[in-house]
């Protein structure tokens, strides 16, 4: 879905919102089951927080927040 919004639409900000769903999502999962540093959850975690970065950082005027996300 994501894809499709990038690629074809340039709909950079509805990347951004399902990237922050993603990231509740996980974030939740990963408290409900109370592993603290599950690898695979921590690495889906940083994924998504790569790509929410990059869709802020193809929106104009927000580069700035999109450096504070890839940190």
């Amino acid at each position: 879905m994501a894809r499709v919004k990038w690629a074809s639409e340039k709909d950079y900000s509805g990347v951004e919102l399902l990237m922050n769903e993603g990231l509740k999502i996980v974030t939740a999962v990963s408290d409900r089951i109370n592993v603290p540093k599950e690898p695979v959850l921590e690495k889906l975690k940083t994924l998504l927080n790569v790509n929410l970065a990059h869709a802020v950082y193809m929106q104009e005027g927000r580069h700035q927040e999109a450096i504070t996300l890839y940190e």
